[in-house]
C-alpha cells in the first residue's frame, strides 16, 4: 500500500493511483529505501528530462514513434537512442521509457529498446 502522500506527490507525474503502486511494487520495494525516499528519487528523475513543447499542445497530432524519439533526444541532448524507447498500443502513443542509471545518469538499456514501439501514425494526446 502506497501512502496517500506519497500518492499525492508522485500524481502530476504519474495520474494514477494504480500505476503508482505497480511502480513501487515492482521497483520502490527493492531498492532499499522507503516510499519519502523512493518519491524523492522518482521526482529527482523526472526533472532531469526535458518534455519537448510540442507535448504540451491540447491539440491532438500523429507522430511516428521514430519522431517522438528524435523529439526528446533533441530535447535531451544527454540521452542516446540506445537509452530511450517509445510505448505504443492500438495506435495510440503511451509513454517515453528513459533508461537512467541510480545516479540518474543516463544509460542504454537494451531490453527496453528492443521492445520499443516502430509504428507510424501514432496518436499523440498532450499529458
Amino acid at each position: 500500500q502506497v501512502q496517500r502522500s506519497v500518492e499525492e506527490r508522485l500524481m502530476p507525474i504519474m495520474p494514477d493511483e494504480g500505476l503508482i503502486a505497480h511502480q513501487w511494487d515492482k521497483h520502490g520495494t527493492c531498492a532499499g529505501i522507503d516510499q519519502d525516499a523512493y518519491a524523492d528519487a522518482i521526482e529527482q528523475a523526472w526533472e532531469t528530462v526535458t518534455i519537448p513543447a510540442s507535448f504540451d499542445t491540447a491539440t491532438p497530432s500523429r507522430m511516428s514513434a521514430r519522431e517522438i524519439e528524435a523529439a526528446f533526444l533533441r530535447a535531451n541532448p544527454a540521452l542516446s537512442g540506445g537509452g530511450v524507447a517509445v510505448s505504443c498500443q492500438n495506435g495510440q502513443f503511451r509513454e517515453v521509457r528513459i533508461c537512467l542509471t541510480q545516479a540518474l545518469e543516463p544509460r542504454a538499456c537494451e531490453q527496453v529498446n528492443r521492445q520499443g514501439c516502430q509504428q507510424s501514425g501514432l496518436q499523440v494526446v498532450a499529458r
